[in-house]
């Protein structure tokens, strides 16, 4: 990528007010892996892309090509994301950006309900834009509608030419009843790897509190700790977020109030690197707490020290050979069972595959 000259540009990033609402969403990220450029509504004719050129997260990022000057401000909007407001909240409009060649400043503001051209004020200060993303943001209490992501953009007579393109990745809505949250979570603490299962203590968050965790892993036992990125939406799923980080792969985004997992999906006899990142509200992530298996994964298997019959079993009714404290999870790793004793009944859970856990084996159920 060429070298790219420090310049200025007149952008706004804003939100835009519907008096029609589409969905009941608290947030909506944006980060073009999925996003197709016919969600985005403009009232200019300049080329919006979706392209590999410059992303900065995932491999795909949002360009406007811009190529002459024109001295009112140009707006895209897009109505595919929008969030719900009740009336009392805040709405909180992140997104970053970058250019090559522009000039003049920019400002962060909100459209007027129904009026693209429109604006509220007052508008806030000026700002640079680089050859790197940087991060803009914005907050305003907008009343009770629907609210949709949008940017404004405007070339000046003063940039050093009259073409430019903008470069647009990962743009987040949010709305919450307090101030934007900019700072991350703490980290989680003590995990500990046993067998399949990992099991942690729940970092803090003081602003908007935690709301999901990512666990991620790695055969590369050296690999370096995962970085993810703030406003990016990582997922198990690439039709839901971006699903790598470097040597690490996302496999699981557990909810706010769990702190452990079961990971069915490790290969047998392979040593992994596990990391746990804790997100908030703002999408904002915590540091990554690491630990690698100090073994290969145990296997999972009807093991010598805990056994269960009959398996495969027909009415979900097992019985285990030695009376012991266990839980079961289902195939995605979550809780579905705990108890002691005998006698473990699946009866009321659907047929698939469930792992038993006691404190010293890991057994394969089967729901015939």
């Amino acid at each position: 990528m060429k070298t790219i000259t420090k310049i200025k540009a007149c952008i706004a990033v804003t939100a835009l007010l519907s008096s029609t609402a589409l969905s009941a969403q608290d947030y909506q990220a944006v980060n073009f892996e999925e996003s197709q450029a016919s969600d985005w509504e403009s009232n200019m004719s300049f080329p919006i892309e979706i392209t590999d050129l410059m992303p900065r997260s995932g491999a795909k990022g949002l360009v406007v090509s811009y190529d002459t000057y024109n001295g009112s401000a140009n707006h895209i909007v897009n109505t595919a994301a929008p969030v719900t407001v009740s009336g009392s909240e805040n709405v909180h409009v992140i997104a970053y950006m970058a250019s090559d060649n522009i000039g003049a400043n920019a400002t962060l503001t909100m459209s007027k309900p129904g009026d693209m051209d429109g604006q509220y004020t007052p508008s806030f200060g000026s700002f640079d834009v680089e050859d790197t993303y940087q991060r803009f943001n914005w907050t305003k209490a907008t009343g009770a509608g629907t609210i949709y992501p949008k940017l404004r953009i405007k070339l000046s007579s003063s940039a050093p030419s009259t073409f430019a393109n903008f470069y647009v990745d990962d743009v987040f809505i949010y709305v919450s009843d307090q101030s934007i949250d900019l700072v991350k979570p703490e980290a989680a603490t003590s995990l500990s790897v046993n067998a399949k299962q990992l099991d942690w203590t729940q970092g803090v968050d003081n602003e908007t509190g935690v709301q999901s965790t990512v666990v991620l892993r790695s055969a590369n036992l050296s690999a370096a700790n995962p970085e993810l990125l703030n406003q990016v939406s990582y997922a198990v799923s690439s039709t839901d977020g971006i699903t790598t980080v470097g040597d690490w792969s996302v496999i699981a985004v557990v909810g706010a109030s769990d702190v452990s997992y079961l990971d069915n999906t490790a290969v047998d006899g392979t040593a992994y690197a596990y990391a746990i990142v804790h997100r908030d509200l703002a999408f904002n992530y915590s540091d990554a707490l690491v630990k690698s298996t100090p073994t290969s994964i145990n296997a999972i298997s009807n093991s010598k020290a805990l056994k269960a019959y009959p398996n495969p079993s027909a009415t979900g009714i097992f019985t285990i050979e030695d009376i012991t404290t266990w839980t079961v999870y289902n195939s995605a790793g979550s809780i579905v069972l705990t108890g002691e004793g005998e006698k473990i009944d699946l009866s009321n859970y659907s047929k698939g595959v469930y792992i038993l856990k006691s404190d010293t084996s890991v057994v394969k159920l089967i729901v015939k």
